[in-house]
């Protein structure tokens, strides 16, 4: 049953790839289209306060010297994979200059596919922590894989595919997803899920930093767009703090802790 919810949220994030299908709407896609950079800015908020639960929840379990370790680690491993191979993230519109082409097209997929499968990992490293977490982290994942899959719409459009070819390619390959959580899901008996959730903290603090946050404060230079930038950011950051407050903040080893506590007091009393 532990399956079950990161599945569900894998399946839901999947359909986050079928985002273009709202550029058959000329209206909403004008307007899409134009805006895309607000949702960069929303995406930017979710992802900071996503960084903030996974890295807290990772200190808490493997404390704070061994967490930050492997925080800051991955954190400097993926900055300089992702200078190296700059199509890992692309946050292109259809008034881009650039011209991809068909073999950019499948690289920009490829890279998208391992990308699926790492957040696939994740996770099920979160609900398995906490299904707070994990709902936490399912919609941050699905705000930034929104965007990302607007982006690669507009790529595989340039790039020669039609508008069918490019929405089935992009939901064939969200599709990897799902082996992540899988492949997850065998590794669990070897109990690293606090190991996953610092290393993507280092990963996702890399995103933040050197994709959306930059993105953000670069649109927000523009005359009149501070306000509008700013407040999709804070908005960003109150939803997943809205969600998690109501979600809560129990996990398994939390109860656990809890129990021992109150032994502990109970044995003083006595």
């Amino acid at each position: 049953m532990i399956i079950l919810l990161p599945l569900i949220a894998g399946v839901v994030i999947m359909f986050a790839s079928l985002a273009g299908v709202i550029f058959t709407n000329k209206k909403l896609g004008t307007w899409l289209n134009k805006n895309l950079n607000i949702l960069v800015s929303l995406a930017a908020g979710t992802f900071a306060f996503l960084v903030y639960s996974l890295a807290t929840e990772s200190v808490e379990l493997l404390g704070s010297q061994t967490a930050l370790l492997f925080i800051f680690g991955s954190f400097l491993i993926s900055w300089v994979s992702f200078k190296l191979i700059p199509f890992f993230h692309h946050h292109h519109t259809e008034e881009s200059d650039h011209e991809p082409s068909p073999a950019e097209g499948r690289k920009i997929l490829f890279a998208d596919a391992i990308h699926n499968v790492g957040d696939g990992i994740i996770l099920f490293a979160s609900f398995t922590i906490s299904p707070a977490l994990g709902l936490v982290t399912t919609i941050g994942i699905f705000v930034h894989e929104f965007i990302q899959e607007l982006s690669e719409y507009f790529v595989l459009r340039k790039a020669g595919y039609t508008n069918a070819q490019a929405l089935l390619k992009n939901f064939q390959v969200s599709a990897t997803i799902i082996f992540g959580i899988l492949i997850a899901a065998f590794l669990n008996q070897l109990l690293i899920e606090p190991y996953l959730l610092a290393i993507t903290a280092g990963v996702f603090l890399t995103i933040v930093l050197q994709d959306l946050l930059p993105e953000t404060i670069e649109s927000a230079r523009e005359p009149g767009k501070l306000l509008p930038y700013t407040g999709a950011f804070v908005f960003g950051l109150a939803i997943m703090f809205g969600i998690s407050n109501v979600a809560g903040h129990s996990h398994v080893h939390g109860d656990e802790d809890h129990e021992d506590h109150e032994d502990h007091e109970d044995h003083e009393d006595h």
